[in-house]
């Protein structure tokens, strides 16, 4: 209400709020993101109240079923599983090419341990594939840490070879 209305007054179970205004009103209403991985409880929320639902990276291998979760959730509310975008939060480890592409996910791996396995390693073209995969699953939409020290050159490669593959 706060992002339509005038001033907002609320009693609810654990806030209340008295006359509140909210200046400048957003262009248009933020989309409400819901992440997490609960199939019975936080997907059926998801997909009662979300316009985007991120699988967190440790669910990343099992993205399709999940996906496929929460489409039956979307059914049994009524709701079009179209309307729901599926992000997946992920880290990107990319080198130049596969040399240099290994050298960092031997790195990444002793720093992430077995949390980099929740990611995805390579060449551009290695990271293109991956990519489609996750597209396949139903993912639209990625939430990606870049791995690095200084993470400007892998944001570079990734805008220069990568992103290309999907303008």
């Amino acid at each position: 209400k706060m992002w339509s209305e005038k001033q907002v007054s609320f009693a609810g179970r654990h806030f209340r709020t008295e006359a509140v205004y909210c200046e400048p009103k957003p262009v248009r209403r933020p989309p409400i993101l819901i992440g997490g991985g609960g199939e019975k409880v936080l997907m059926r929320l998801a997909a009662k109240h979300a316009d985007i639902w991120n699988n967190l990276a440790v669910n990343q291998p099992q993205l399709g079923s999940k996906v496929g979760i929460l489409r039956e959730h979307c059914r049994a509310l009524g709701r079009d599983p179209a309307t729901l975008r599926v992000s997946q939060q992920t880290v990107v480890v990319i080198g130049e090419n596969e040399a240099d592409a290994k050298a960092k996910a031997e790195k990444a791996l002793m720093i992430y341990g077995g949390h980099l396995g929740t990611g995805f390693s390579g060449t551009p073209d290695q990271c293109i594939e991956h990519i489609n995969e996750l597209a396949a699953a139903g993912c639209n939409l990625l939430m990606m840490e870049f791995y690095g020290r200084d993470i400007r050159e892998p944001a570079r490669i990734f805008a220069e070879r990568v992103m290309p593959a999907f303008a």
